[in-house]
């Protein structure tokens, strides 16, 4: 068993002779979450960010900190990016599409959600009126989702990520 010193002067050495230096929280905390952040931009998946993150530290030679360390950074990271995506939505978003959206959401309108999100199983002419109903019932909104989803200028891989969410967890509002 090493004592706490020896155990110190053995790492100090270490970072010495590899050229690198001990994760300081103070120190490198800010600097990984700024770079985190411009990478969530392109993709805000909790595991491409942890690899961003090694990647990061293995560049600017610092010793990877403990998983809880990392965790919370990624975690602080990806409800950052959440939070202003849900702002610019809340900026860009019509009161009606707001209240369509939301009706929709909470199975108060004509159209459910769940009936939205059903594809058609077959080339049925049942089916295919099912889908024509579908069409017609979100055409008129159409316009003004696409010029949401434009200036919100999500990459493909985020616009990937953030579908996959909702096939995972269902919609919600919050």
């Amino acid at each position: 068993n090493l004592t706490q010193r020896t155990r110190v002067r053995i790492y100090q050495r270490i970072y010495k002779l590899t050229d690198h230096q001990r994760w300081e929280n103070d120190r490198h905390s800010a600097a990984l979450e700024k770079d985190l952040i411009e990478h969530a931009q392109a993709w805000v998946h909790p595991r491409s960010l942890f690899d961003r993150a090694i990647e990061y530290l293995s560049a600017q030679k610092i010793s990877i900190p403990g998983y809880t360390v990392l965790q919370d950074i990624i975690s602080g990271v990806v409800g950052m990016s959440n939070r202003g995506l849900t702002q610019q939505v809340d900026d860009l978003t019509s009161v009606q599409l707001a209240q369509w959206l939301s009706d929709l959401v909470d199975g108060q309108d004509s159209l459910t959600l769940r009936r939205l999100r059903q594809s058609a199983r077959s080339f049925t002419s049942s089916e295919l009126q099912k889908e024509l109903a579908v069409h017609h019932h979100i055409r008129s909104w159409m316009p003004e989702v696409n010029r949401v989803v434009s200036k919100l200028s999500i990459s493909l891989k985020n616009q990937q990520h953030f579908a996959e969410r909702v096939t995972y967890y269902g919609a919600y509002i919050s």
